[in-house]
């Protein structure tokens, strides 16, 4: 499969992060676009393999897992679908902090880092098109995604049409004691607020990930301690993540919307999605800390950074 640059012979770059605090998006944005004009990338994703190795991954294994439950049990899918989503986040986003990290580990390895990061785009460029052709790899990264994103739309989709069910059926010509429809709204938002979640936590650990391979190998010099670096970094950041959503979106919001006095059928639904947003304002945080971290780790100026998106 080729890759068709949006913009030859450049990398494009999430720069001017001093201007937009939510750094996410356009790092997922980049991910999206990797540098396939770059001979980093060429050599490792776009050129035939020089062996016939099969390459394996955790990425790979869940492709072919949904793959063949899809041909031969689709029922079993249909059923083990919302757990394989709410794990695939935190567990590819891991897999993209080792493959990353593992390999810049690798030219340190070789000695050929110091001389990639001679290339007109600096350390900054180099790292950059070895992390996505690390995660492009087998276009694990695409084919992921794509399943990640029908999934979440047929979910949102199947939602939708059960609302519009549960309307009809609620209707004064189906049933004499009609409920009110707002608590199908309501329930519809929830459900929202869920399939919101399961899409942040995807693009959110995957940008972690791939920021965590990235700081830690401007470190490690090995990819055993890149490796060990990252697992330990990754699921520690993941772990103050939950936990700080647990305790404010599950223990001191409800506690307040009690002392409050609140209620209404939507109140559920507004908390479902305050909760949302303290997930992903937190994971932001760390996010938006890393990119940081590696600019000032790499001596990079934002200027500098801007300069690489022209």
């Amino acid at each position: 499969m080729a890759f068709t640059p949006r913009s030859a012979g450049r990398i494009r770059w999430p720069g001017g992060w001093l201007r937009n605090a939510v750094v996410t998006p356009r790092l997922w944005r980049a991910l999206n676009r990797p540098p396939a004009t770059h001979p980093l990338f060429q050599r490792t994703v776009v050129l035939p393999a020089y062996t016939s190795a099969h390459y394996l991954s955790w990425a790979n294994l869940v492709i072919n897992l949904i793959l063949g439950l899809s041909r031969y049990a689709p029922t079993l899918l249909f059923l083990l679908m919302p757990l394989i989503l709410m794990i695939l986040g935190l567990t590819y986003g891991l897999d993209c902090g080792l493959r990353v990290g593992s390999a810049i580990a690798r030219e340190h390895e070789n000695d050929t880092y110091g001389l990639l990061s001679l290339s007109p785009n600096g350390p900054l460029g180099a790292m950059w098109a070895l992390a996505t052709s690390a995660i492009y790899r087998n276009h694990d990264f695409m084919r992921l995604w794509e399943i990640v994103r029908v999934s979440l739309i047929t979910g949102l989709a199947a939602g939708v049409v059960v609302t519009g069910i549960a309307l009809v059926l609620n209707a004064d010509i189906f049933t004499r004691l009609p409920q009110p429809p707002m608590l199908i709204y309501a329930g519809l938002l929830n459900f929202a607020a869920i399939v919101g979640a399961l899409y942040a936590e995807y693009v959110q650990s995957a940008v972690l990930g791939m920021l965590v391979g990235l700081v830690v190998s401007t470190y490690a010099r090995s990819r055993l301690d890149a490796s060990m670096w990252v697992f330990g970094i990754y699921l520690l950041l993941q772990m103050v993540i939950y936990v700080l959503t647990m305790a404010i979106g599950f223990t001191a919001l409800p506690l307040a919307v009690e002392a409050l006095a609140v209620r209404g059928d939507f109140v559920l639904a507004g908390l479902s999605f305050a909760r949302l947003g303290i997930f992903v304002l937190a994971r932001e945080v760390a996010i938006t800390l890393a990119w940081r971290g590696l600019l000032a780790r790499l001596n990079v100026l934002p200027s500098e950074s801007n300069l690489m998106n022209h």
